[in-house]
């Protein structure tokens, strides 16, 4: 119930908080230039830092990342394509309002290179104090103009507003508050915290909806994850329970926490039951206003210790599942507690579920990207009623090595949640959902009808352009207008010793295009790797049908930014209904807000089909 109540809270703060920011013309004397300064005039300064805790962007820096980010219109459709994560430095320039009596307990501010706001200017739109603490909090740390704050959050380009959007939280102040041992009295200290069960004793204490006036380091191991995949990439943040030795016996709940010195986790994989952990935050004594239940709590935490476990307090991660290790569901049985579930729901236990891989179907790049795997798994190692096993983890939670970790015939026990997946189109999956890993491993023979695993490969020649002739790598030519850019060799390779550049066009867009191919029915995975020669800038993937030597319509994926510091995985998922004749295309798109119109690499692309 708490989780309805919550999302209910949560979208009614939403929609008043976003309403605002779209509604209110230029809030709080916002400048016209997000990037330029005010007062005595500008100052440049260069862009320095890399958007890291320990290094920090400056604000010049800051604006530079926002500026290449696509804008948005709605704050509440953030994603990892048009927001990024970082941590930036500045001073306190001016301050539009700080709620230190309201509802939100937030603030409106600016920061600036400079303690007279002449070097640059950025918005934090909304933003939690020291260490996440709301201003309207009892010791809440009040932030003041020349304050150098150090800000951690996610930088969007709101209708040009270049902002650290709603939600933002400061780690240090004037050099005090952040690293290892926040500023003030807390109970505990990192190297020597109060343990999960002391934790509990000090939160029974405390009287109904009361939260502890010091914040506290507490020591414990995870007993369960409780956050949903669905919820996770809604919120960011993980719920999870701890105690000293890992079973339910005196247990802790850590609610809407944070990863290591505050940054985000990843993924609900980041941590798992066993993980001994030590988080730093406030204790609650949280009340269900319509239940009366008490849910002792540790809120507004992050983790400062985590070393990785063995799966928790015994083979068991807890007495409430859906069969047991050695008792374990078949897939059968699974199925049979899917079927009765809502479009999209997920069981309230975890289970134990013992199958066979039948195959392995994330490919490399992939894995590359999200370090687990999506497997089938049967009763008998056959396609006959498979059960989807997504995003996966290997034994005990730990990571797998690649794709060939698992093969068809291996038969193993999966732990995790049952989940009823649906897509768009009304199709269903049956899934352990994300979050799950192995409990058992017994390698197989090769069972199933296909003797591989992974992801079916198709034809596309020379995806890691190695080979090339009269100046054009072999097979990335389109007898179609698809193939509109100009094409060079490049020695900065991502893998083997060349890629290619797509020459960009500060006018027009422009596309590297593969040579036609033609390929069946289905599911198909293209990806690639993309770099910058120098400024940031964006590629789209995509495809266009040709017929008769000419191109139809563009079907593209989203932007993705691409930045020249590192390669960039980029992949586009498309469905043919029919067999068709197509180029794959990347697009180099012209100079905008978001894209510079430059040159960017391109190299070891696949095609694959799921």
């Amino acid at each position: 119930m708490r989780k309805i109540a919550y999302s209910l809270i949560a979208m009614a703060m939403a929609a008043f908080t976003f309403t605002s920011c779209e509604d209110v013309p230029a809030p709080y004397g916002q400048p016209e230039d997000p990037g330029s300064g005010g007062g005595g005039g500008t100052v440049v300064v260069d862009p320095t830092g890399s958007g890291t805790e320990a290094d920090p962007y400056n604000v010049a820096a800051a604006i530079e990342v926002a500026k290449a980010l696509p804008q948005i219109a709605d704050a509440k459709s953030t994603d990892e394509t048009n927001s990024k994560d970082v941590v930036a430095e500045g001073y306190v320039s001016s301050i539009g309002e700080i709620d230190t009596s309201g509802t939100f307990g937030n603030a409106t501010y600016y920061i600036s290179d400079d303690k007279d706001g002449n070097a640059n200017k950025l918005e934090i739109y909304r933003g939690y104090g020291l260490n996440g603490q709301r201003f309207n909090e009892a010791g809440a740390t009040i932030i003041k103009e020349g304050d150098l704050v150090v800000v951690s959050g996610k930088l969007v380009n709101f209708k040009g507003t270049l902002e650290f959007t709603q939600g933002s939280k400061i780690l240090s102040i004037n050099g005090e508050g952040g690293g290892d041992q926040p500023s003030g009295e807390t109970i505990g200290t990192k190297d020597d915290p109060i343990k999960a069960s002391e934790a509990l004793t000090k939160i029974n204490a405390l009287a109904d909806g009361e939260k502890s006036t010091s914040k506290a380091y507490v020591k414990g191991k995870i007993v369960k994850v409780t956050t949903s995949q669905e919820n996770f990439e809604k919120y960011g943040n993980i719920n999870y329970w701890i105690s000293d030795d890992g079973t339910e016996v005196n247990q802790v709940q850590v609610y809407a926490g944070d990863g290591l010195n505050g940054e985000k986790f990843k993924s609900v994989n980041d941590i798992a039951a066993g993980d001994e952990v030590v988080v730093f935050g406030t204790l609650y004594k949280y009340v269900n206003k319509n239940s009366g239940a008490v849910t002792p709590e540790i809120e507004g935490s992050y983790l400062v210790s985590l070393v990785k476990g063995q799966g928790g307090g015994g083979d068991d991660p807890g007495d409430d599942t859906l069969g047991t290790k050695d008792n374990p569901l078949t897939v059968a049985d699974a199925l049979e507690l899917i079927s009765g579930l809502p479009d999209k729901g997920e069981t309230e236990q975890f289970a134990f579920v013992k199958g066979k891989v039948v195959k392995v179907t994330t490919n490399q790049a992939n894995f590359d990207k999200y370090g687990n795997l999506n497997y089938l798994i049967s009763e008998d190692g056959t396609e006959n009623n498979t059960l989807t096993v997504y995003s996966g983890d290997g034994l005990n939670g730990q990571k797998f090595s690649g794709p060939g970790d698992l093969e068809p015939g291996d038969e193993v026990i999966v732990y995790g949640k049952l989940y009823k997946y649906v897509n768009n189109s009304g199709a269903v999956t049956p899934e352990i959902n994300k979050g799950n890993y192995l409990v058992s491993l017994v390698k197989g023979q090769g069972g199933g009808d296909e003797p591989g695993g992974g992801d079916e490969p198709s034809s596309l020649t020379n995806g890691n352009f190695e080979t090339w002739a009269d100046g054009l790598p072999t097979g990335w030519k389109s007898a179609s207008t698809a193939s509109s850019a100009t094409l060079k060799q490049s020695t900065d390779a991502h893998g083997g010793n060349y890629s290619v550049i797509v020459v960009g066009d500060e006018g027009y867009n422009k596309r590297l295009a593969s040579q036609e191919i033609t390929l069946a029915a289905g599911t198909y995975v293209f990806s690639f790797y993309a770099k910058a020669t120098a400024d940031p800038t964006q590629v789209r993937p995509g495809y266009v049908p040709v017929s008769s030597g000419k191109a139809g319509s563009y079907a593209y994926g989203n932007y993705a930014n691409i930045t020249s510091g590192s390669w960039t995985l980029v992949s586009h998922e498309f469905t043919l209904n029919a067999e068709t004749t197509l180029c794959l295309v990347v697009m180099n798109p012209r100079k905008s807000d978001y894209s510079s119109g430059k040159d960017v690499l391109i190299d070891d692309a696949t095609l694959t089909k799921k």
